[in-house]
């Protein structure tokens, strides 16, 4: 009986040891199997982040090579037309030196507006706030950004001020001003108003851009402040599609925000841009 006892002992333990191993061998290889999912798991992700760039990067070269071409044919014909008119009265030289620097002044903006997406993503901006007066400031704006000045109204007091970094504001103004004049409808006015409000305690100036859209449906204007959007109501789109999203970093910058509202008037779409910035922040972020 005690020499069974002993028998059955080393018994017991190979089958103990047995156990071990086969239970350890199951770990690694459940440890083997994560691991491979989780690497096929990161492999899947990483394709799927060099798709979405690459995307990104086609959209971006698509939309800019469309932007640099057209106003540089502009340049190009209105050159041309000047060459050889030598006859030419002075209205109409006057007509092409304005389609001239106009085309000028929007490759300027694509460019700014590029470098400005890129700095603002790469968390290099830095902020000079300075406290100004706004009309002026928005007449010049508007002068540059309208081909009629005659569709545009301005409605800003005098001794209306805002506190701002001069170059961003420019940026976010020209940006709302250039989308409200080139997708409003034919003969319709473009507004621009300030007022001071208070929001969360805050007092602030909030700049409002209003002007009649066409669409058929009601504009889903959350997507227009995505990255390289473009909006569809029109046949033809325009812009490399930052412009709004710029103006989103811009107001959020400054401690602000940028909202869009649109109301329906029969079969046209009023669309208000909202602006707000506050009056006590800091002077350099």
């Amino acid at each position: 009986m005690i020499f069974d006892k002993f028998i059955e002992v080393p018994f017991l333990l190979v089958g103990c040891l047995i156990f071990i191993m086969f239970f350890l061998k199951c770990i690694r290889q459940s440890k083997i199997k994560q691991a491979e999912r989780v690497s096929k798991e990161v492999a899947e992700r990483v394709t799927l982040i060099e798709k979405e760039l690459s995307k990104d990067k086609s959209d971006f070269l698509k939309h800019i090579s469309h932007e640099l071409i057209t106003p540089l044919a502009v340049i190009d014909s209105t050159i041309q037309i000047l060459e050889t008119q030598a006859g030419i009265n002075n209205e109409v030289m006057n007509e092409r030196h304005h389609r001239i620097r106009q085309s000028v002044s929007h490759l300027n903006s694509v460019l700014d507006n590029t470098s400005s997406v890129e700095h603002f993503e790469n968390k290099t901006v830095r902020i000079y706030t300075v406290k100004f007066l706004l009309e002026g400031f928005v007449e010049n704006i508007v002068n540059k950004a309208a081909n009629d000045l005659s569709r545009c109204e301005i409605q800003i007091a005098a001794s209306f001020y805002c506190l701002a970094d001069r170059r961003l504001l420019n940026q976010a103004l020209n940006n709302l001003m250039s989308n409200a004049v080139r997708y409003s409808k034919i003969n319709s006015k473009v507004m621009l108003w300030s007022k001071k409000t208070i929001e969360a305690n805050r007092e602030g100036s909030l700049i409002i851009i209003s002007n009649m859209l066409e669409a058929e449906f009601k504009p889903d204007t959350q997507q227009w402040f995505k990255k390289y959007n473009q909006q569809q109501e029109r046949l033809v789109t325009d812009g490399i599609g930052v412009g709004l999203y710029l103006v989103k970093h811009i107001a959020q910058a400054h401690g602000g925000y940028i909202r869009c509202l649109t109301t329906a008037c029969e079969v046209d779409w009023k669309v208000e841009m909202h602006l707000w910035l506050p009056d006590n922040i800091k002077g350099e972020w």
